[in-house]
């Protein structure tokens, strides 16, 4: 038997702009709760930071 080899091509209208866009929010959406913590944590580290001077 021959291998059968898949091609797929996508139309996507939009910019590369919105294109970025849309999936950086649809990653952050996914991935919600670690963006929530990753951004508690750069708050509490850049507070720290304040708060002990050199």
């Amino acid at each position: 038997m021959s291998k059968v080899t898949l091609n797929y091509k996508f139309n996507n209208p939009n910019s590369v702009e919105d294109t970025a866009e849309m999936l950086l929010k649809l990653f952050i959406e996914a991935n919600k709760p670690k963006v929530e913590e990753a951004i508690k944590n750069a708050v509490n580290n850049s507070d720290e930071a304040i708060s002990h001077p050199a």
